[in-house]
């Protein structure tokens, strides 16, 4: 993007149905620049009942909705009280198209293009926006629940319509056993009566069994999922987390931790509900590799997912490859299904 007086610009981006998200973009100086195509900027989830009714007619918008990229100079604020005014660069418009409900992998667009006013002498656009729009199946793994959810569910691999069994899960909301593996993560040998009502909070912990019942992940709260001082609900200031834990490869008896999952409620004229994932590293600076954050409808709800794309082009590039939960990093299995999400780079 040509450069403006700021070194950022602001993006909304809007689907019809869906709340507005932002996200901030770099300015640079020359198209030549390598833009940075592992940021996932934003993502939209898109159940099949969402795909109709924007393929839908409708009778006070326009027959074909569409994603929206609204770009903007510098950043929304204020300056001694007053309001400061941000100019808008341009849109870019991508339209929803029956091909969306293909359940297939797919890429809607990727490069340069030219958005807001042109030269008048050689007609080019003043700015151009680079971005990639991706269409992707549903993520492959999907919990499938009894009617009580401490009663172990499956963790079933969807293959068109048939659903196979591949791990299954055990919910407990306990304090963890002394004697437990995982208590080396949870209790120390002697703690105080506030601090062991404080964690009865951190009460629930997941494993995850193979079918041939070796334990093969495993996670517990370690933040508590409680309001933030002065308000009723859990802010970004201070989200609720769960680690999540791998079996050691040198000692089946002992675990270490691999991930870190975040939550917490965003306010807004649609309240929504965002979640992060980290993969922990030592080989890495800081330890951690943001992997997905993703923002789901606190009324409808939504799936979560990891793109796992990125995950295999991060590994890839790294010095040290960083292990799934298994050790495995084989995604190859995974087909499409009806369903999927929109993410934009």
């Amino acid at each position: 993007m040509e450069q403006y007086e700021k070194k950022q610009a602001d993006t909304k981006i809007r689907l019809r149905g869906f709340p507005v998200q932002t996200s901030s973009v770099p300015l640079i100086s020359s198209t030549e620049a390598i833009p940075d195509v592992e940021n996932v900027a934003t993502s939209f989830y898109l159940e099949e009942s969402d795909l109709k009714a924007l393929l839908a007619p409708g009778c006070f918008y326009n027959t074909h909705a569409g994603l929206e990229i609204v770009v903007f100079s510098g950043r929304k604020g204020s300056h001694c009280g007053v309001g400061i005014k941000r100019q808008q660069i341009g849109i870019f418009k991508i339209q929803v198209s029956p091909e969306w409900q293909e359940g297939k992998p797919l890429t809607l667009f990727s490069g340069w293009i030219g958005i807001g006013k042109r030269k008048p002498e050689n007609g080019r656009a003043v700015a151009e926006l680079h971005l990639r729009v991706k269409l992707d199946p549903d993520p492959r793994y999907v919990f499938q629940f009894e009617d009580v959810t401490t009663l172990s569910p499956q963790i079933v691999q969807l293959q068109g319509s048939i659903k196979q069994p591949i791990f299954s899960v055990k919910f407990t909301k306990d304090r963890v056993s002394q004697i437990e593996p995982l208590s080396n993560y949870w209790c120390g040998s002697t703690i105080s009566d506030m601090e062991m009502e404080r964690r009865e909070r951190k009460g629930w912990k997941v494993k995850i069994h193979d079918l041939s019942g070796s334990a093969v992940a495993a996670a517990f709260i370690t933040t508590p999922f409680v309001p933030s001082s002065g308000c009723d609900w859990v802010a970004r200031s201070n989200p609720g987390a769960w680690l999540i834990l791998r079996p050691d490869a040198c000692r089946p008896e002992s675990w270490q931790p691999w991930g870190k999952l975040e939550a917490w409620r965003e306010r807004g004229l649609r309240d929504s509900v965002c979640f992060r994932f980290h993969v922990l590293s030592e080989a890495r600076e800081g330890g951690e590799l943001l992997m997905s954050e993703i923002f789901l409808s606190a009324e409808k709800g939504g799936e979560f997912f990891i793109d796992t794309e990125r995950h295999m082009r991060t590994a890839n590039t790294a010095a040290s490859p960083l292990p799934s939960p298994q050790s495995s990093g084989d995604f190859g299995a995974l087909t499409p299904v009806a369903g999927g999400f929109v993410s934009l780079n």
